[in-house]
């Protein structure tokens, strides 16, 4: 596997694991200084994320990847994905 084809998996992963609520999972693949940014600009830290993903505030049920886009540069690599996330968030399912 390509070191493109390993940063899409991981992508694929990012995903498998939210819908599994594996935190743990998330947790290995995300930087520890990752953030989420919510589709109402709100920022939250791995760590509140990963604690609404346990407690059930944040359930995630499916997901459609439209686009994505990878650069590697030396040891960097960038990847900005656009996706379709089927998700209950407090309380209110919507895709």
């Amino acid at each position: 596997m390509n070191d493109e084809e390993q940063i899409l998996q991981n992508y694929k992963n990012f995903y498998a694991y939210k819908i599994a609520g594996d935190t743990a999972g998330l947790d290995k693949i995300l930087a520890l200084d990752f953030t989420l940014t919510h589709m109402t600009g709100y920022v939250q830290s791995k760590a509140e994320w990963c604690e609404q993903i346990k407690s059930g505030q944040m359930k995630y049920y499916g997901y459609e990847i439209d686009d994505v886009k990878i650069g590697i540069q030396g040891d960097s690599a960038t990847l900005i994905g656009r996706s379709k996330t089927d998700a209950r968030i407090y309380g209110a399912r919507h895709t």
